[in-house]
């Protein structure tokens, strides 16, 4: 298996902080205000809080309002929300696009279309 430190290293992010948040949104929320890092990736079903809510109250913190949001999720089952997600990460994620997309967000580098998203 794979986590997400494991995909920050082979894309050699170094010490960036990236973590693929489990539980509920409310806890997630309070992690990701205590631990500041440069990417949260939030599953569209979250118990107690909605992803689109939690990257709306991301957005309203200052010390969380850079934070590259990454929904996984397809953008269609976000609707209009989708907008406010810097990329849509299908189910399941795989680690390749994972740090294709990270790649991307925090790096700016292409990404290899034969990774295309869903």
């Amino acid at each position: 298996g794979w986590t997400a430190a494991t995909a920050t290293d082979q894309i050699g992010l170094g010490l960036l902080l990236m973590f693929l948040l489990l539980g509920t949104g409310i806890s997630m929320f309070r992690h990701a205000l205590r631990l500041q890092p440069r990417a949260v990736v939030l599953d569209s079903v979250l118990p107690h809080l909605r992803a689109e809510d939690l990257a709306e109250r991301l957005e309203s913190q200052p010390s969380t309002a850079g934070v590259a949001l990454l929904a996984l999720a397809a953008p269609e089952a976000l609707g209009r929300s989708a907008a406010r997600f810097k990329a849509c990460l299908p189910k399941p994620l795989e680690h390749a696009v994972l740090c294709a997309v990270l790649e991307e967000v925090l790096l700016g580098a292409p990404r290899d279309p034969s990774l295309a998203e869903g």
